[in-house]
């Protein structure tokens, strides 16, 4: 179901621009001091489709690559600037769902985002939130079997609140109502005390085991295992952990392979395209609403404090081990060599996202994350720097004496 498009993409459509007064350029990385720059990158984003469309140029680290092709070959008023706003109609599936029939959409059902474009950053911020945990970034039928029985969500490992069965929504469509998975689907998780925390990966997340079973057979997908999903379209068997998107607004490039650089203007085109190819081509998120999901992620790594670390003193113990690639106040860095790690999911090349190298990932929130690693080989920190451990991946943790471990990992926690 879409809707007519805006203003705003009327004229998108039709090819026109408004310039604003200040010059934005595609590398914008905001501090918390420039909300003036944040809402003119919007309106541009919004506008000018030829700005998006050299961002999304510069932003691509290998063009010979299946995502730039996709991408290069379609990013334009002619090939996806055609394509209709989504407006799906949709509402939070809750436990209360469980085990009940697909239920019937009603004058309740709403289209996210809802309300007038944001013009102003907590707008903007509350309008990118409404994206994150209500938009269906993906339809999934396999989510019907799990929605079968009341323990359908523990089982493959979604998890649950009073209001929302993992993230997920109800979407009315052309052939029926099915289930679809929102970002907090995969990249949110509920603590010990209950209490839901956004942007923190889902890492007991089964989607593989899901679709197989749902399906009744064995396949590839069965191969995932929890916390770990395959996104690159290149026909191999290439699943990666499910990232912390707290963390996105520190790294320096986005995908494992370091295939995209990351701004802000360049995360709302990842975000525009991604939505794009999860809905085959034949709906596309308002370039505002893009832009918005782009900025709430990037306001997720506002809870992190990132000049502590850099004076704690347990930092004489990371330095020389860790601080050549995961530097500075972000604790990311530049790409390394997939030959530089063990993990043979990281060593496995793409034809759909492969440069030949591996993004260094922000240490921000490490020790949140129960699985650590391109292909989720460690559960944790200690596991992580543990010498004994042999599942591949990076060794960090060998030679280190005791000591030495303890303090790196309690560095660690404090990030």
């Amino acid at each position: 179901m879409v809707r007519a498009a805006g203003c705003g993409a009327l004229l998108l459509l039709a090819g026109c621009r408004s310039q604003p007064a200040e010059r934005i350029e595609c590398e914008l990385v905001p501090g918390a001091d420039q909300p003036a720059r944040i809402l003119s990158a919007a309106d541009r984003f919004e506008q000018d489709p030829g700005w998006r469309r050299d961002c999304l140029e510069k932003s691509l680290v290998n063009l010979d690559n299946g995502y730039s092709k996709t991408r290069l070959a379609n990013y334009g008023q002619q090939q996806w600037g055609q394509l209709p706003v989504a407006a799906f109609k949709t509402r939070p599936v809750t436990p209360a769902d469980l085990a009940k029939p697909v239920p019937t959409p009603d004058d309740r059902w709403t289209s996210i985002p809802s309300g007038t474009p944001a013009a102003s950053l907590a707008g903007l911020r509350m309008r990118g939130e409404q994206m994150f945990t209500r938009f269906p970034a993906q339809v999934e039928r396999s989510m019907l079997l799990v929605l079968r029985n009341q323990d359908g969500p523990a089982r493959y490992g979604l998890w649950q609140t009073r209001d929302s069965v993992g993230g997920l929504v109800w979407v009315a469509l052309p052939g029926g109502v099915y289930p679809a998975l929102t970002c907090s689907s995969c990249h949110a998780s509920v603590d010990r005390a209950g209490s839901l925390r956004l942007g923190l990966p889902n890492h007991r997340f089964d989607l593989g085991k899901a679709k197989d079973d749902s399906t009744n057979r064995r396949t590839l997908y069965s191969t995932w295992g929890p916390g770990r999903i395959d996104v690159a379209a290149d026909g191999q068997d290439n699943p990666v952990v499910i990232a912390d998107v707290r963390a996105v607004r520190f790294q320096k490039y986005l995908h494992r392979t370091a295939n995209v650089k990351n701004s802000l203007p360049w995360l709302a085109l990842r975000v525009e395209t991604g939505l794009i190819t999860a809905h085959y081509h034949a709906v596309r998120p308002a370039p505002r609403d893009a832009f918005a999901l782009a900025y709430y992620l990037w306001t997720l790594g506002d809870g992190f404090d990132v000049d502590a670390p850099l004076r704690d003193p347990g930092r004489k113990w990371f330095e020389p081990r860790c601080g050549k690639c995961h530097a500075g106040p972000s604790h990311a860095g530049m790409p390394v060599a997939a030959e530089a790690t063990d993990s043979p999911v990281a060593r496995m090349p793409s034809a759909a996202r492969g440069t030949g190298k591996l993004q260094t990932v922000s240490l921000r929130g490490v020790a949140d994350r129960e699985r650590l690693l391109y292909g989720g080989e460690a559960h944790g920190l200690s596991q992580l720097l543990d010498p004994n451990r042999n599942a591949g991946g990076h060794y960090v943790g060998r030679g280190l004496g005791d000591v030495e471990r303890r303090a790196l990992e309690e560095y660690l926690e404090k990030l």
